[in-house]
């Protein structure tokens, strides 16, 4: 991920993992309050963000002193400045843990991934 950032040139990377969302509702598409399609549990595929970023010290221009700022905001305020930002497309084993849900699903698959991944 560092090499791909470095040879990007860009002021940051955000590693991403594909990921499919799973409808669990038929979806009705309307133009007009008209019916023009009818999709039964459709999925969309995304890039999410890991989590986990490469930064060149300049971002440092881009944060203010005492002021709160998430990374999204940040992500925003450099696409906003014309920055490039980099992404590094992970393929592995990844598993969000931004709930306990999946938290606890984590740990509870987390031996079998282990022993598959040489973890052991």
């Amino acid at each position: 991920m560092v090499r791909s950032h470095k040879n990007s040139g860009s002021i940051a990377t955000i590693a991403t993992y594909p990921k499919r969302v799973q409808m669990s509702l038929g979806v009705l598409e309307t133009e007009k309050g008209v019916l023009t399609r009818y999709v039964e549990k459709p999925s969309i595929d995304y890039k999410v963000s890991m989590g986990i970023y490469v930064f060149e010290p300049r971002i440092l221009d881009f944060i203010k002193v005492e002021q709160r700022l998430d990374i999204p905001d940040l992500i925003q305020d450099l696409l906003g400045a014309g920055e490039s930002v980099n992404l590094f497309e992970f393929n592995g084993y990844w598993r969000d843990i931004g709930t306990m849900e999946e938290y606890a699903a984590a740990n509870e698959e987390f031996p079998s991934v282990a022993s598959s991944l040489n973890f052991t």
